[in-house]
């Protein structure tokens, strides 16, 4: 009887050390627990930076593409992409239906953080861009308590940039002209070839133009084909050529209606010039004056004035005469029936 009391009194004291025991386990487990549960949330950290690269993509960000934001692509650097990510992008004009050399593209950028991360940037210098479409930041914001970041940047790369001309072509009811389309909004040079030969220089058409007059050009017989490119004269970038394959044929009729109209005109910034006093010829150091000038198989005579003279004129103790388009008259006979040698010379 004793013996059966000691061992139900020590069975309860072996079950009560069981239960102190399993509450000071328990105990020390919530305490182990508590204390690993406070640098775990410690881990949740301030983002202060953030870097983005924006690219062209596949090289879609050039003058005159659709303004969509699938023509530049937007990412994250690996060593930041663990703490936040590109939710998405777009450019902000939605009026702007293409991309051009005028004005540099607005591009919104959402940016959310990875995890239990937080946005917290307080000024411009904390956003680091990157990319060949020359981003610059313009402004941002956080939102979602810091979950989400909206910047907004602007692209560079296409400002001075020239484009690509999308059609040229002849105009049926307008002889000698044609017409041509882009929207890059830059100037343009035209290359006018006869019977396949380039004739010298180029014709420069300031920005906004649509149409074009080749006629003061096309003076001499022939089959006349254009090219066209865009051409921004501030920065010297050219697009690539656009070719205008049909022929426009030139009879002698019509060279010659277009040479009593037009004369000879400059296709290069010098050359014929033409102001309320009458005809000058531009060089690369001023102008031509008080000599002959050789011009297109003619010789004409530059005043001391550097303008071109017509009709009769007495040029170093010789009479010559120059008709309407200031071309020196040779074997032939003037029209008040005077003789002109094989050097337009008086002979009677």
């Amino acid at each position: 009887m004793g013996r059966r009391m000691k061992t139900e009194r020590f069975s309860e004291v072996t079950e009560l050390r069981s239960r102190r025991m399993i509450h000071a386990v328990t105990a020390a487990a919530l305490a182990a627990g508590m204390t690993l549960a406070v640098p775990f949330a410690a881990q949740a950290a301030s983002i202060t930076s953030v870097s983005i690269n924006i690219s062209s993509e596949d090289d879609q960000f050039v003058v005159g593409s659709y303004s969509e934001s699938e023509v530049v692509d937007v990412s994250i650097p690996n060593s930041s992409a663990e703490k936040y990510h590109v939710v998405d992008w777009d450019f902000v004009d939605e009026d702007v239906a293409y991309l051009t050399t005028a004005s540099a593209p607005k591009l919104e950028i959402i940016l959310e953080t990875s995890e239990d991360n937080t946005f917290s940037l307080t000024k411009a210098s904390q956003v680091k861009l990157s990319g060949d479409t020359k981003p610059t930041y313009v402004d941002g914001k956080k939102r979602d308590e810091g979950e989400q970041l909206v910047i907004y940047v602007q692209l560079n790369s296409l400002i001075g940039k020239a484009g690509a001309v999308e059609d040229v072509q002849w105009i049926k009811d307008q002889p000698g002209n044609v017409k041509f389309y882009s929207v890059g909004k830059n100037g343009y040079q035209i290359k006018l070839m006869r019977d396949g030969e380039q004739l010298p220089g180029y014709i420069e058409l300031p920005i906004g133009s649509a149409v074009c007059d080749l006629n003061p050009y096309m003076l001499v017989p022939g089959k006349y084909t254009m090219m066209i490119r865009e051409y921004n004269p501030v920065t010297h970038s050219r697009g690539v050529w656009l070719e205008n394959e049909f022929p426009y044929v030139v009879d002698e009729a019509a060279a010659e209606v277009n040479r009593a109209q037009f004369g000879y005109l400059s296709r290069n910034g010098l050359g014929w010039q033409k102001d309320e006093v009458g005809w000058w010829y531009k060089t690369p150091s001023g102008y031509a004056a008080n000599q002959w000038l050789k011009d297109n198989g003619h010789e004409f005579w530059m005043n001391a004035e550097g303008y071109m003279v017509t009709g009769w004129q007495e040029i170093e103790g010789k009479m010559y005469y120059f008709n309407e388009s200031g071309e020196k008259q040779v074997n032939t006979t003037a029209p008040d029936g005077s003789v002109l040698d094989e050097n337009g010379v008086k002979v009677s």
